[in-house]
């Protein structure tokens, strides 16, 4: 192509772009007034270092006609910390159907509030009244307070919340329940009607609560859950020509919890190793597929020989444990790696060949990784074909194609590497 048909393409590739983002903005949805919440049953889980929230609402159409779809607000207090949200329709506690949820924008918003759109597994008749149950993940939600303690101290952590289930429809009832990690609980929001009960605090049964209502609800207790952060994973899989796939986890994972006060004392650690320093997290459990073989666990210095490997089942649970126990702020790095039978993984239609795996393990219960970075290795000759990448709306992705060259290659083997980040939970 010439210049002049180059710079042609560009300016109509911006106009084009242009064009797209005039029509998503002018495409605001508009909320159906309508729409009701009879009654909502808003279950708040801080038993680890991630805030579940599930929320049970029970919907009714008012109006004449039959909306698809119904809008979610987020928490105002935690919006800017979502890891994931889903939405399914359940019917006498069975679930039916697994709903679509993406983020919109609506006319005449309130102010900093994201929505989300959810659509019904079928349109909500008139007089209708259909339940949805909408999951919702928040990270680093709980702040330590105080920020910095002892090694033998308690680490307590501080909550905050919009106490209503922040909708943009009316409500009829609402009962808020928050589950603790602990019964150890040092304040709670004191709004009536509310009762504590050991490691449960209840609030409601609430009646004719307005859209958008606001009261900031905290809540300050004991929280010796491991909060660990997997900051980096680098992901390498290899597919060799032989039927095997071996694959290599590079791990920078964080305790972020209350910061150590102080020097550690490793004589104080060893004399009490159980009951003292609640918060030091002294090991965790990976579960690895239960085909894998040869694995490995070191870091810079060496091969690591305080962890134990469990063959089960359905995994193999691999017990991590560092060198050092982890305090707040402390930080470890290690290599985790096995190999598995390509057959497992590999399939085969002619001289066509699919490969399907998980996109990370398990490397501990409730885990977050804020990056990864994997890199898959196809055998020396092979043609890339079509590619499905797992993308939410909270994680962005980026790839990038390389020529990967190893001991008897001679043209080099295609290494695919995108990259994620935000990811909550296994996929």
């Amino acid at each position: 192509k010439t210049k002049l048909q180059q710079q042609v393409m560009r300016l109509l590739a911006t106009f084009l772009c242009l064009l797209v983002v005039a029509k998503v903005s002018l495409s605001a949805d508009t909320l159906d007034s309508d729409i009701k919440n009879v009654d909502i049953d808003m279950f708040i889980d801080l038993t680890s270092h991630l805030a579940q929230i599930t929320s049970t609402i029970k919907l009714t159409n008012e109006g004449s006609r039959s909306p698809d779809a119904f809008h979610f607000a987020l928490d105002p207090y935690n919006s800017a910390k979502l890891s994931f949200i889903g939405a399914k329709e359940v019917e006498d506690d069975v679930d039916v159907a697994v709903l679509n949820v993406e983020s919109t924008t609506v006319e005449n918003p309130q102010k900093d509030v994201q929505y989300y759109r959810i659509q019904f597994s079928k349109p909500l008749k008139p007089r209708n009244v259909v339940t949805i149950v909408v999951d919702t993940v928040y990270s680093d939600s709980m702040q330590p307070l105080p920020k910095e303690i002892l090694q033998d101290d308690s680490q307590l952590v501080k909550f905050t919340a919009n106490l209503y289930h922040f909708s943009p429809y009316h409500t009829s009832a609402e009962v808020v329940t928050v589950k603790l990690a602990s019964k150890k609980i040092e304040s709670y929001t004191q709004i009536r009607p509310v009762n504590a009960n050991e490691d449960r605090v209840t609030y409601g049964p609430f009646s004719d609560i307005a859209p958008y209502k606001k009261q900031k609800l905290s809540v300050h207790f004991e929280n010796h859950s491991p909060f660990l952060t997997t900051w980096r994973l680098e992901r390498w899989i290899e597919v060799s020509h032989w039927g095997n796939i071996a694959v290599e986890e590079k791990m920078h994972i964080q305790h972020t919890g209350a910061k150590l006060k102080g020097s550690f004392s490793r004589y104080d650690f060893q004399k009490n190793p159980y009951g003292g320093s609640p918060s030091a997290i002294r090991s965790f459990r990976t579960l690895l597929p239960s085909s894998a073989r040869d694995v490995y666990y070191r870091d810079e210095i060496g091969n690591i020989s305080t962890s134990h490997l469990l063959e089960q089942q359905e995994a193999i649970e691999v017990e991590i444990r560092p060198r050092f126990p982890l305090f707040g702020g402390w930080q470890t790095r290690y290599t985790l790696g096995y190999n598995l039978p390509s057959y497992e993984y590999l399939y085969q239609s002619g001289t066509h060949y699919a490969l399907k795996m998980r996109l990370m393990d398990h490397i501990y219960d409730n885990q977050f990784v804020d990056e990864i970075v994997l890199s898959i290795v196809l055998p020396e000759g092979c043609q890339l074909g079509l590619i499905e990448w797992f993308v939410t709306q909270f994680s962005h992705l980026e790839t990038s194609n390389l020529s990967h060259h190893t001991l008897w290659t001679q043209r080099g083997r295609i290494s695919i590497t995108p990259t994620w980040t935000q990811l909550e939970g296994q996929f």
